[in-house]
């Protein structure tokens, strides 16, 4: 009898043991679905073109944990507007947006997040979609002439604040569209856009432009807003992209360090213009259009 009372007691106490510690598994992993820090949801801004033309922009969604993109995860995206649109991931972790009613010209800032159904909650990002007519004039501009590094590190002693490009971009805004491009990581795009902002850049979408792809980046924007009236680059794989496609490129200077400056202008080759000079040649480039129109 007290053998067999024996033989249940350290049955049951085998299985509470086994319950206590799939219930701490469990709670563990629960932990890690809910936890904010582990996913991170990079909203693209988009261009799109006035009128009923389909408008669409794209979000990934990664694991940071494995250095990987999150398939078939469900989201919800919400534009001030009103509009609520829903969709998941595929593959690669990205997913696309659709406005297939067309958009009025303007900024369409939208939120997208995950879906009340998943388990992880707070993962959520922001994005704009810029509509504007495809006949309006633009400018391509790379974002490292405005932002170090391409990141919003502030570094000590920026060799020269970039207020003389905001100067130059603030009077290319009268007549033309900037465009940004950030031509670095997705772990970058976010804080340059946020950067930007907080330098009060002339306002205009930040495209990213995917390393190794910049070709067909550059291709696609290009598409929705072909009056491309020159390109302002520091990276040499963007300026080779768009002179495949025609785009008159400026080589501008990048912000730098001031222990960077000494380094630059003992190794940089070929022409680089300061931004007045930037000023100047888009003059000509825009006289020369109109004399050609006539």
């Amino acid at each position: 009898m007290l053998r067999s009372l024996g033989q249940v007691f350290l049955v049951t106490t085998a299985a509470g043991l086994a319950v206590a510690v799939a219930v701490i598994l469990i709670g563990g992993f629960d932990d890690r679905l809910a936890s904010a820090t582990r996913w991170r949801l990079t909203a693209l801004d988009a261009a799109a073109p006035v009128g009923p033309h389909r408008a669409e922009t794209f979000v990934i969604l990664e694991d940071l944990d494995y250095a990987r993109q999150v398939p078939v995860a469900e989201l919800v995206f919400r534009f001030e507007d009103g509009y609520v649109g829903a969709t998941r991931t595929g593959r690669t972790g990205r997913a696309r947006c659709r406005r297939n009613e067309g958009l009025a010209e303007g900024r369409h800032p939208f939120e997208v997040f995950l879906s009340e159904t998943s388990p992880r909650l707070g993962v959520r990002a922001r994005g704009t979609i810029w509509a504007r007519p495809s006949e309006v004039p633009v400018v391509w501009v790379d974002a490292a002439a405005l932002v170090h590094g391409g990141a919003t590190r502030y570094p000590e002693g920026l060799s020269v604040a970039p207020q003389k490009a905001l100067s130059a971009l603030g009077a290319l805004a009268a007549t033309h569209q900037a465009v940004y491009l950030v031509a670095t990581g997705l772990g970058d795009y976010a804080l340059v856009r946020r950067r930007l902002g907080d330098l009060q850049a002339p306002p205009g979408p930040t495209i990213w432009v995917e390393p190794e792809a910049e070709r067909r980046s550059l291709e696609r924007l290009k598409r929705t807003w072909p009056r491309v009236r020159a390109a302002l680059l520091c990276s040499p794989r963007l300026a080779e992209a768009a002179a495949h496609l025609k785009v008159q490129v400026l080589p501008v200077p990048p912000i730098r360090a001031r222990q960077e400056v000494a380094a630059d202008r003992e190794t940089s080759s070929g022409e680089v213009l300061t931004w007045p000079e930037v000023i100047e040649r888009l003059t000509a480039l825009e006289t020369e259009a109109v004399q050609q129109r006539r």
